[in-house]
């Protein structure tokens, strides 16, 4: 229940500058000792299951026409080059590489055939 209700929370803030210790006291935890019991509970810590919630969304905005800036925004990023990075370290590839083919003109592809 403890580790449900903090990926709820999470799911409802990882576009803000959230910390372990506002995770933690949404759930009535111990900060210090909560990023440990989050991983033994899952197996995956606390900081790589926030950049996942934040990494899933950013792949689901780029299939739009979102702007990388307002997607890196959207996703808990304040820094754009830091976006790009994490973003190419999580898949690897670039957000740019990734959302060309949602902004493409369909129009203009079929020009070229």
């Amino acid at each position: 229940k403890i580790i449900a209700n903090a990926k709820e929370y999470i799911a409802q803030n990882f576009d803000k500058d959230i910390s372990r210790k506002d995770i933690a006291d949404s759930v009535f935890f111990n900060a210090a000792y909560f990023p440990r019991f989050f991983k033994q509970v899952t197996g995956v810590s606390l900081g790589n299951y926030i950049l996942q919630v934040r990494m899933d969304n950013a792949i689901k905005c780029l299939e739009t026409n979102t702007k990388i800036q307002d997607i890196a925004a959207k996703s808990g990023f304040k820094n754009v080059r830091h976006f790009q990075r994490m973003f190419k370290e999580y898949t690897g590839f670039s957000p740019t590489d990734c959302a060309l083919p949602a902004k493409m003109d369909t129009k203009k592809l079929q020009k070229t055939k």
